[in-house]
């Protein structure tokens, strides 16, 4: 025999009845990594815009031994590679009910990552790694202000579409 919950994470209850469910274990943990998976998704999105725009753009890298991989990253990070990130972000905030500082964090966190991992293997390279991750902050600005107007203009068209029913 099935519990109640096992068949309202199959979909076979109403969401009426999944409403008075929310406090079981079970979508608890759905939750959790439902979250996991959207701020993987986000990364591999930012990941991914980089690695795109260093195809398109072409840009030489110095070949230094210790900041390759910071190197090709801060190279690639053009004003148009910022205003992809913005409509990025602007897209997310209109579409999807997000955080805003978790999406922007999430697109940009390959940037702090690298640091740390080269400052690992190079233990003299990253000696200012925390004006380096202010900076990332820095970057991450327009996105988190690209969000919460993604989230604005969501919530106006919500509102107008509610007012002309």
């Amino acid at each position: 025999m099935f519990k109640s919950r096992h068949l309202l994470f199959s979909g076979l209850l109403s969401p009426t009845f999944s409403q008075q469910c929310n406090e079981c274990s079970m979508h608890k943990t759905n939750k959790i990594y439902r979250r996991i998976f959207t701020d993987l998704l986000l990364v591999v999105v930012g990941v991914s815009i980089i690695f795109i725009s260093s195809l398109l753009q072409h840009i030489k890298i110095p070949k230094e031994q210790e900041y390759l991989f910071s190197s090709f990253l801060n190279y690639n990070f053009t004003k148009p590679v910022g205003v992809v990130f913005f409509i990025t972000a602007l897209l997310i905030g209109c579409l999807f009910k997000l955080n805003p500082w978790e999406v922007a964090l999430c697109l940009f966190v390959v940037f702090p990552i690298t640091s740390i991992v080269e400052g690992a293997f190079y233990p003299d390279s990253h000696n200012l790694i925390p004006f380096e991750f202010a900076m990332y902050f820095i970057y991450a600005l327009p996105s988190i202000i690209a969000v919460y107007i993604g989230k604005f203009i969501s919530k106006q068209l919500a509102k107008r579409k509610l007012s002309a029913v």
